[in-house]
């Protein structure tokens, strides 16, 4: 028993590296732009100005709403007579997302009031811009 310990213990320390073990999207910086599939796809624009994303995550006991105004852009190349040939590029400015939890105190209650979320997420995503200050350092 005494000589599993150690490996337990240096098995533990590997297991605990927050790194993700691959990208989970690419950057929006590198995806390419949207090319027709025919030529008969009709080219549709996404006005930024005006446009709105939303969304509703509903788990048993919260409800986590996201809204994004005016943060939407991108191009749609629509073929009406062959829909597997439509193609597009839809941004989401995420820098804009809103989100607002309502909770309850178990399944069978009633869900609370909407109320702003104070903060987006715990730890910030590898590449992402973060928010958050760092705490001033003490001069040695």
């Amino acid at each position: 028993m005494r000589s599993v310990l150690p490996l337990l213990f240096g098995l533990s320390l590997v297991a605990c590296d927050n790194k993700p073990s691959a990208p989970l999207a690419p950057s929006a910086s590198a995806l390419a732009p949207a090319e027709k599939r025919s030529e008969a796809a009709k080219t549709f624009e996404i006005d930024t100005a005006g446009s709105k994303v939303t969304f509703l995550m509903t788990a048993p006991i919260e409800k986590i709403h996201g809204e994004a105004a005016d943060s939407a852009k991108g191009q749609l190349f629509i073929d009406p007579a062959d829909i597997a040939k439509t193609s597009g590029l839809i941004q989401i400015d995420l820098d804009k997302l809103v989100l607002y939890q309502q909770k309850r105190a178990d399944e069978q209650g009633e869900y609370g009031e909407r109320v702003r979320a104070t903060s987006r997420t715990s730890t910030p995503r590898p590449g992402s811009r973060s928010r958050r200050t760092r705490p001033p350092t003490s001069a040695s």
